[in-house]
């Protein structure tokens, strides 16, 4: 399980785009601990990068109200006390209180928080570009088997 920040890491380091290697520390270093007990590199407070520290916070708020195999979903309640006590030793404060509120305020002004957040990730650049390399992708591989096909008729 430990392994898989380096992973992504490395994967990612093979771009030389600045994105992607934003992508790539935060693939490193979002389990880093405000305190110092995460890992890979045993950082703590502001030696964490900031886009790592807030994609901590998003990170265990996702598996926690999503699940994972090895454990069910948690209600939204749930996950924002389990974060809030969190604040300080895996969690960078100010942001967790940032997140708090900012979910807070999402939950009034929208209801239903997974609906809003699945309907606003739909949207994304991100999400969209993935569509478009599955769809060429579906395109490459039909073309592939129309090809292969017709070079593998007998012709009289």
């Amino acid at each position: 399980m430990c392994t898989h920040t380096a992973i992504g890491a490395e994967i990612l380091s093979r771009s030389h785009l600045n994105q992607m290697k934003m992508a790539e520390e935060i693939a490193l270093l979002h389990h880093e601990w405000w305190d110092g007990n995460g890992y890979p590199k045993k950082l703590s407070g502001k030696r964490i990068p900031l886009h790592a520290r807030i994609v901590a916070i998003a990170d265990v708020f996702d598996a926690l109200t999503h699940g994972r195999p090895y454990s069910p979903p948690w209600s939204i309640d749930e996950a924002l006390d389990e974060i809030r006590k969190r604040r300080g030793t895996q969690f960078d404060p100010d942001l967790t209180d940032r997140f708090l509120e900012l979910i807070g305020r999402l939950r009034s002004e929208h209801g239903d928080l997974h609906e809003f957040l699945g309907r606003a990730g739909s949207n994304s650049p991100f999400v969209q570009a993935r569509r478009k390399i599955k769809l060429l992708l579906e395109r490459e591989r039909d073309l592939e088997q129309r090809t292969t096909v017709a070079g593998n008729e007998t012709r009289h």
